[in-house]
């Protein structure tokens, strides 16, 4: 039983010492890079934009609906 559990830890700590590995092999040759970076910025840069304009697009809607409503009101008054 001592042998079992004892290759048990070896295993995982084969396989925790892998993927520390294989992260920082990433981080050196990907997400240290210029390019990367400039990517990335793009990418929040967009996401902002894209925040605003579907913000602008529900006071869009919303302002509709409430307007729709108003003269389905009028509509049922008459």
């Amino acid at each position: 039983m001592s042998t079992m559990f004892a290759d048990t830890v070896l295993i995982v700590f084969i396989s925790v010492c892998t993927a520390l590995l294989a992260e920082g092999i990433t981080w050196v040759l990907v997400y240290r890079t210029d390019k990367y970076k400039r990517l990335k910025a793009e990418v929040e840069k967009q996401s902002k934009k894209i925040g605003k304009e579907k913000g602008s697009y529900n006071r869009i809607c919303w302002t509709h609906t409430k307007e729709k409503n108003r003269t389905s009101g009028r509509e049922a008054e008459k």
